[in-house]
């Protein structure tokens, strides 16, 4: 049985076979959430919630509490988890059209089309599993010390007001440039430390970290290992027509 479907999603009357056509707007779709976690408007003001299935505006900005926590799909293949205190936006996704060629996204080893990802991590912890990305692909995550880098890999990054960012890598390699520094690359069984003035300093992975990267990342895995191409190109379609929705109230919106 499925752990979650995209029934929101499917009941919008895209129904059936389904091209990514024309689109080059990504989608983030919520997998699940629990204990407090609140969706943000552009001016701070607290949104309608989402529910498991459906896309996340682009616009909003997700917040977890003490208790909150938050799983969420890219349309590129990308799982993101969001632990408790954590504060995250994708500020920019856009993504090429791609096929519903009848697999399952698990299938996939790489991301089904080129894409171009920059999350906004204000404060709290981010565990992330990529598909490979295609060549031409860009994947950035901002914090406030610094800009980290993905090829495709698992890591966990956590930022803490007043503490800086801790960056510990599973699989594969993540840059991490600071504010005006040289990119620092950190490796398969490596972490980082960066102070909250911006300096690197390179460690081994944080054991503890480790373990809670990968049983994360295993739930969100068998929470998504049924999602197919097609509902994912359906999810696209409809970010798709909510931004160009969007774009239309801002224009009625501005005075003549």
């Amino acid at each position: 049985m499925r752990n979650w479907i995209f029934l929101a999603v499917l009941l919008c009357g895209c129904m059936g076979w389904v091209h990514a056509q024309g689109n080059s707007k990504g989608a983030l779709i919520l997998v699940s959430s629990e204990g407090d976690v609140r969706f943000l408007a552009r001016d701070g003001s607290q949104a309608p919630a989402v529910e498991a299935g459906m896309v996340v505006p682009s616009s909003q900005t997700i917040e977890t509490g003490r208790t909150g926590r938050v799983v969420g799909l890219l349309s590129n293949g990308t799982l993101l988890t969001l632990t408790e205190n954590t504060r995250m936006k994708v500020a920019t996704f856009e993504q090429a059209p791609f096929v519903d060629d009848g697999r399952k996204l698990a299938e996939l080893n790489g991301e089904p089309s080129v894409s171009k990802v920059v999350i906004d991590l204000d404060m709290g912890s981010l565990v992330v599993k990529t598909k490979k990305l295609s060549k031409g692909s860009a994947f950035d995550i901002n914090s406030p010390v610094g800009v980290a880098g993905i090829r495709g890999t698992e890591f966990q990054m956590a930022s803490r007001p007043g503490q800086g960012v801790q960056l510990d890598v599973t699989e594969s390699t993540v840059a991490f440039t600071p504010p005006g520094g040289q990119t620092m690359p950190v490796t398969q069984g490596n972490g980082l430390s960066v102070s909250p003035s911006g300096v690197a300093t390179p460690r081994s992975v944080n054991p503890v970290v480790a373990t809670k990267i990968e049983s994360t990342n295993q739930a969100a895995t068998e929470a998504t290992q049924d999602v197919s191409l097609g509902e994912v190109a359906i999810a696209v379609e409809k970010s798709a027509q909510e931004s160009e929705s969007g774009s239309e109230d801002s224009e009625g919106d501005t005075p003549a």
